[in-house]
């Protein structure tokens, strides 16, 4: 009876299969054979225009092979999924039973969010995505987001982009081994040793997991975070910073160095702005600001 079932759906599986919708060619200037030189093929040239399943595919010579239902596309190449992308590049190939594309050379990708541009993209239509594997540029209208690997999501609007990666833009420098990026919100969520570089005061943040809104300036980090402002140091174990009104706030295992004043600061709860600090522990913070007064007290080391 197991062997039944399996026959069954082994079965229904080929039958799926096979019932993969075929390429339809709308278009050609020619049409002709080469059995020697590629065999199966059907070689189109001129004006060549292909469609499979509401993706439809431009280019000026290709290659159909019917039985395996491949389209091999050369010269001036453009993939349109209805509203959604249109992409470019100078060669392609297309599976229509996988519903997966490979292009390269000058490939370039727009939406209503970003451009992207590379040399070799991947194309799943299935799970809708776009990968590169070997370097890429995404740019939206606040940032230029660089990367060695990037994989975009397209419903989600959400680029995932791991080793040497970059987020730039006038104001800030973002460097990140890898991140997610939301292109329809510039939302950055990082997972790996990252740091944001303001490029105005060279104020640097450190953390190895976090998030930054880099519409706001805001930021927060909860592993190994650090902030590294002119003359103050902040390290703990997580970290809020809005850049723009110069406060930051830190909380458990906080270490704050000033090194104008030259002292070293711990506690369990700091907030900083950028003219003054506000210190808060287990002491009272009318015994803190004494203590400041004669610099003398557990939490407040002084150098000389």
């Amino acid at each position: 009876m197991k062997n039944l079932f399996l026959i069954f759906f082994l079965l229904l599986a080929i039958s799926n299969y096979s019932q993969a919708k075929k390429i339809k060619i709308l278009s050609t200037q020619q049409a002709t054979a080469d059995e020697e030189k590629y065999p199966g093929a059907t070689i189109l040239i001129g004006k060549v225009k292909m469609e499979h399943e509401g993706a439809t595919l431009d280019c000026q010579r290709a290659l159909l092979y019917k039985k395996e239902n491949i389209f091999k596309a050369l010269g001036e190449v453009v993939i349109e999924q209805g509203d959604s992308i249109i992409q470019y590049s100078d060669f392609a190939i297309y599976n229509g039973d996988t519903k997966k594309a490979k292009s390269w050379g000058n490939v370039e990708i727009n939406d209503k969010e970003m451009k992207l541009t590379t040399d070799t993209l991947h194309f799943d239509r299935v799970n809708q995505l776009l990968y590169y594997p070997n370097g890429g540029t995404i740019r939206d209208k606040k940032n230029t987001l660089k990367s060695i690997k990037g994989t975009y999501f397209l419903k989600d609007k959400k680029f995932t982009a791991k080793s040497k990666v970059t987020v730039v833009n006038p104001e800030n420098n973002l460097e990140s081994d890898h991140l997610d990026y939301y292109t329809n919100s510039n939302l950055a969520y990082l997972y790996g040793p990252s740091t944001v570089t303001n490029l105005k005061d060279s104020t640097k943040i450190y953390s190895e997991r976090g998030f930054y809104d880099t519409n706001t300036d805001i930021s927060y980090f909860v592993k190994n975070a650090k902030l590294f402002l002119k003359e103050r140091t902040i390290l703990a174990d997580s970290l809020y910073y809005d850049k723009r009104k110069g406060f930051a706030s830190a909380t458990n295992r906080i270490k704050v160095i000033d090194t104008l004043q030259k002292m070293v600061t711990k506690g369990n709860y700091a907030e900083l702005y950028e003219k003054k600090i506000r210190f808060l522990s287990s002491t009272k913070l009318w015994q803190f600001l004494y203590l400041i007064k004669i610099r003398c007290m557990l939490l407040v080391i002084k150098s000389c």
